[in-house]
């Protein structure tokens, strides 16, 4: 078979990251089919290439309107048997059977995180279309699918749940030297508390914030609360609640930081926190559980049938739960030890060779 793969967003987050396991994954597995890979200019490094890997530089904007229509005469000229599209920006002509996979409805959950009423009601009509036109939707998790089906009408049978996994470069790191220069670079000096998203709402950090407060009024010992993603703007909710909390030097922000020092945070942390509000999957809750850090979690969405019983669950509304919940494991060595074995034992349970493996049965169903 000849099989289209839409890797033009490989170098974003989430989708990219699914789309770069994915392929390095079938590069293993499968050497009969071939592949055509589309991608842009500025990311076509990352890619992976195989013999039977044949890349398409396509320079043309992702989630342009009118790219659409050209979107799929470059399909056509291709010649392809199955197309997938790691994300729901799909053509206006798919000439051959398709797949896509859908991460998330967030937009759908929480309209605030788009920018316009207009932005909302594209993404809407595109995730329709994608999932009306498609042979097969592949879920990241049960809580997606769901969502798939009550939000957008979308068929049980027709959705197939394949989860994500953990990248390979997430372990546990020991040399002591190391972490402690990562704690340099970022200026921390306390023991800390770690959260990796944004400051979108549905990620949490002012209530995040709130408890970390609330934590550092009842406890006698100092920390730091080490948020990583892009920075909050001036005069947001977030600032002002740093600032009315005085919580200046308490608070630090990384910005978008590499893989690599990304694996040393989470390993120099002492809890790895992530009260998301949703989440089509999660991957920095097990990210951090893969290099033994005690893990509390959301309990809502996709995030319990992903973490298990290997993190402490939280109520994530609960300001007071939270700052209850970081200070238990902050304290409580053996409750910080059993975390961090079952957290180790619960990724083992995630593979994107399984991913890779359920996807590629995908393709010859759909492709027959």
């Amino acid at each position: 078979m000849r099989i289209g793969i839409d890797a033009r967003m490989i170098d974003w987050a989430g989708v990219g990251r699914y789309t770069q396991n994915l392929l390095k994954l079938l590069r293993e597995i499968d050497g009969k089919n071939e592949y055509i890979l589309f991608c842009d200019q500025k990311s076509e490094h990352l890619v992976p290439t195989a013999p039977n890997y044949d890349k398409r530089v396509v320079e043309q904007p992702v989630l342009s309107p009118l790219y659409q229509f050209s979107w799929g005469r470059e399909l056509r000229r291709a010649d392809l048997d199955v197309f997938h599209s790691p994300h729901f920006v799909w053509p206006y002509i798919t000439p051959c059977p398709s797949v896509v996979t859908i991460h998330d409805l967030i937009p759908l959950i929480s309209p605030e995180v788009m920018p316009s009423r207009l932005a909302r009601i594209y993404y809407r009509w595109m995730n329709e279309r994608a999932t009306s036109r498609a042979k097969r939707v592949i879920a990241v998790s049960k809580s997606t699918k769901q969502n798939l089906v009550r939000l957008l009408g979308v068929s049980e049978t027709k959705i197939k749940v394949i989860q994500e996994a953990v990248d390979e470069r997430y372990k546990v790191v020991r040399d002591r030297n190391l972490l402690r220069a990562i704690k340099g670079k970022y200026d921390i000096k306390q023991r800390f508390i770690l959260n990796v998203g944004n400051p979108k709402p549905h990620k949490n950090w002012s209530r995040l914030i709130k408890a970390f407060f609330k934590l550092m009024l009842k406890s006698r010992r100092n920390y730091q609360l080490v948020l990583v993603g892009p920075k909050y703007s001036e005069h947001s909710e977030i600032d002002y609640l740093i600032r009315r909390s005085g919580l200046e030097k308490r608070v630090t922000f990384t910005g978008i930081i590499g893989e690599e020092d990304l694996l040393l945070l989470y390993n120099a942390a002492e809890v790895f926190v992530f009260p998301s509000l949703y989440e089509g999957f999660g991957l920095p809750p097990l990210e951090a559980m893969a290099c033994g850090t005690p893990v509390i979690c959301s309990n809502t969405s996709s995030l319990s049938e992903v973490v298990g019983n290997a993190a402490l669950m939280i109520d994530p509304y609960n300001v007071s739960e939270i700052a209850e919940a970081m200070g238990k494991v902050l304290t409580d060595n053996s409750l910080r030890e059993k975390l961090r074995e079952r957290g180790l034992a619960r990724v083992n349970k995630f593979s994107w060779k399984k991913t890779a493996e359920a996807t590629l049965k995908i393709y010859r169903e759909v492709g027959k």
